[in-house]
């Protein structure tokens, strides 16, 4: 019973694990996995696939029809890159990309809240629960219907990813012309 060498996976992968095991299925008496995260009853009982929210150890244990034991170990690592990109440079005049919106990697649950201030802290744009990419719930560069003169303004947007860790993202957006 053999497991591939150590995996290292981002937040939002889907992992396959197989074991490898030198005598056929029908061989096998028992097989044990710990932790069990695929418990689909089409799958092959020598593989899991899941979506790991953190790193995890996996153990599998194999029991032969003649009693004989066989076990492995292989460490799963969620490395967590939090891929959030906010532009800190835009022209809402332009004709491409008129509009400022958060980018989100697979990671991201949801945006709770984005907002943009001014230097004197008025808040001139928020958005509540939205999903990343999506640039209907970008900024237009305007605050009460009017386009505002080109100058730096300051973020902060919530964000909730998929191991229900929240991160409040913080910098700068200068409006250009």
């Amino acid at each position: 019973m053999t497991f591939p060498t150590d995996l290292t996976v981002e937040l939002s992968d889907t992992v396959l694990l197989t074991a490898t095991c030198s005598l056929p299925l029908e061989a096998l008496d028992t097989i044990i996995w710990s932790p069990l995260l695929d418990s689909s009853e089409t799958r092959d009982p020598l593989t899991q696939q899941f979506v790991p929210l953190q790193s995890l150890r996996f153990f599998i244990t194999v029991k032969d029809t003649n009693g004989c034991t066989s076990s492995d170990v292989i460490d799963v690592k969620v490395a967590k890159p939090r891929n959030i990109y906010v532009p800190n440079v835009f022209n809402p005049t332009a004709g491409q990309d008129p509009l400022l919106y958060i980018f989100g990697g697979r990671d991201v649950e949801v945006i709770e809240s984005f907002q943009i201030f001014d230097r004197w802290g008025t808040l001139v744009f928020e958005q509540q629960n939205f999903l990343s990419n999506d640039e209907r719930n970008g900024w237009d560069g305007k605050f009460r219907g009017s386009f505002l003169d080109p100058a730096v303004f300051v973020y902060q947007a919530k964000v909730r990813f998929i191991d229900r860790v929240e991160i409040l993202f913080e910098g700068d957006i200068t409006i250009v012309r």
